[in-house]
């Protein structure tokens, strides 16, 4: 009597064939067809309830397979970058992609690992599907964890739900182990043995990804792990809806989250400073008014430069935004095995009404704050807040952030202090009960004008010393705010904002290798070869030529074209080698 009464309800309401559903919200409506269908040809005998439980296997198959970023999905599934895109916002007559792995991703790949076990023979799902699966596992999900935590960067309105965790990526790598070939074999037990918070012998799981569909970047160092995240035309930094998430609206603005024991962050989000969230350049308003961010409304971008490049060891992140009232921000982050470098330049600040800071990092608090002055002082703070414009390091919790600068030396705030909130703040199904917790922070100030800038290296590290005296990666300034260069001793990692400007520069220098458009690279060079990794962040271009050789007086003699990648590929990496004279 009950599955009578079930089964037609199941059937009206829960199918794959009449409904629009995407992704992960598709994966739920297979997985109810299976149970019904099963349900359904048990209590009936008739055989052709199995034709709907193929169509749901066959649904799920085809969830594994990356989708167009224009097709009639709207991006909205795995993405050609094995990253997960749900919720995608609509700006007028453009999607916007919206990096969900860590939420609706997580529960599209419980339905469908769930549905790789209990379908076999006749209705197991393809081949090629679960060779897509174990892709989007090891080349997508398992660079988004570190130390048993998600990045907050991939869980969208879910962030104000608690603390993600990775745990579940182990489940699934073990059951695709015996789907994957010998090299994602390596991988996914890797993985295994990283999600328990293992961190100390990765092989697969160092260095860098860029995930160029969401303008996303993943680094890996030897004792660290960072995530950044910026927004275009293209893209959104999250959404808020059904009361959760109201306070995100500066979340992939250029946010960048350290970590390298997993607890940085532990529940810090309703104690957060919402205005000040770890690498966003933003004015300080007093009792802000959050706009509606509904569904990734006026989540997105400014501007189509938004984007990066990774050589494997190197990663790199751009963009240049205008957001409320700080406008046109050249913004980079640039990630080694043992650095992280991030600049800003061009900041106009002109408009505000007060104050302006980038946030360098605002975590949970753990020991004392220990910090190096410009005449070589060592200085602790337990307790408090200070600022000065004579700090050269600041040491917290395993990392060292050394504060360099282009024109003058920057105001900086060091605050250590208990901060209190509870989860009903950012989630209307939240705790109501106050949580306090200490918190560290550290911002640089800006003065108003046009052109503000920022540069500062973080570094893990057990003591102050260690890397505080040491140079930052070599940052070549010469009054430009157009290009952001570090140099970290084997190759020059480049975001080059305007072309013309960078033309001249280089023929004033003398130097006879430059970009004619703007772009993002990577060129090391070994003897006389040169490997070049390159991209275009604002994923228009078909070209992009640089100028390898020039005369005394500047004048292109010899020029590199490279070809860039097309179609829903736009904004991929691609590497050349070339050599000089």
């Amino acid at each position: 009597p009950q599955a009578a009464l079930f089964i037609p309800y199941a059937m009206k309401t829960t199918n794959t064939y009449a409904y629009t559903q995407t992704g992960a919200n598709l994966a739920d409506f297979a997985s109810v067809q299976i149970l019904w269908s099963v349900s359904a040809w048990k209590n009936s005998g008739q055989g052709s309830y199995l034709l709907y439980l193929r169509a749901a296997a066959d649904v799920l198959s085809g969830l594994c397979q990356p989708v167009e970023r224009e097709g009639k999905e709207h991006g909205e599934g795995v993405s050609v970058d094995y990253a997960i895109n749900q919720h995608n916002a609509l700006n007028g007559s453009q999607y916007c992609m919206q990096l969900y792995s860590g939420s609706y991703g997580a529960e599209l790949l419980n339905r469908i690992v769930e549905g790789a076990v209990v379908l076999v023979s006749e209705f197991s799902l393809t081949a090629t599907a679960l060779s897509e699966l174990v892709n989007v596992v090891v080349e997508g999900m398992g660079w988004m964890g570190y130390a048993s935590r998600m990045d907050f960067h991939v869980n969208g309105r879910a962030i104000s739900r608690g603390v993600p965790s990775n745990a579940h990526i182990a489940k699934w790598a073990e059951v695709l182990l015996p789907f994957a070939d010998t090299a994602n074999k390596e991988a996914l037990n890797e993985l295994i043995r990283r999600t328990s918070g293992d961190e100390s012998n990765n092989q697969y799981y160092s260095g860098g990804r860029l995930f160029w569909v969401n303008d996303y970047l993943a680094h890996i160092g030897s004792h660290y792990c960072v995530w950044a995240k910026a927004i275009s035309t293209r893209t959104v930094g999250g959404e808020s809806g059904n009361g959760e998430n109201p306070k995100g609206y500066y979340m992939g603005a250029g946010t960048c989250f350290l970590t390298h024991h997993g607890k940085e962050y532990e529940g810090i989000q309703p104690v957060w400073d919402w205005q000040r969230l770890p690498g966003t350049t933003v004015e300080q308003v007093p009792n802000f008014k959050w706009p509606n961010t509904a569904w990734g409304v006026n989540m997105w971008g400014s501007h189509d430069f938004a984007g990066g490049v990774s050589d494997g060891k190197r990663t790199l992140l751009s963009m240049e935004l205008s957001r409320k009232n700080v406008t046109h921000a050249y913004k980079t982050v640039m990630a080694t095995d043992d650095r992280v470098t991030c600049m800003g330049t061009g900041i106009d600040t002109r408009s505000v009404m007060f104050p302006v800071v980038t946030c360098v990092n605002q975590c949970i608090a753990r020991g004392p704050v220990r910090y190096l002055t410009i005449d070589n002082q060592e200085h602790t703070l337990e307790q408090g807040s200070l600022t000065a414009d004579n700090i050269q390091a600041v040491y917290h919790d395993g990392f060292v952030y050394t504060l360099a600068y282009f024109r003058s030396r920057p105001t900086v705030t060091i605050e250590v202090k208990s901060r209190s909130g509870a989860w009903s703040d950012i989630n209307i199904n939240g705790s109501p009960y106050t949580v306090t917790l200490p918190v560290f922070s550290l911002c640089i100030h800006h003065q108003k004008g046009e052109n503000g800038s920022y540069c500062y290296s973080v570094s893990p590290s057990e003591d102050l010393l260690d890397r505080a005296l040491l140079p930052t990666a070599t940052v070549f300034e010469a009054g430009m705010a157009n290009e952001h260069i570090v140099y970290d001793g084997e190759a020059v990692m480049v975001s080059c904002f305007d072309a013309e400007l960078t033309r001249r520069w280089a023929q004033e220098a003398g130097h006879g290798f430059y970009p004619e458009q703007p772009c993002v690279y990577i060129a090391e060079q070994q003897d006389a070869q040169v490997k070049l990794t390159c991209a275009d962040p604002t994923q228009t271009l078909e070209n992009l030529a640089f100028v390898i050789k020039a005369d005394e007086r500047g004048t292109p003699l010899v020029r590199l074209v490279v070809r860039l990648p097309q179609g829903d590929e736009r904004g991929r990496s691609v590497t050349v080698n070339f050599l000089i004279d």
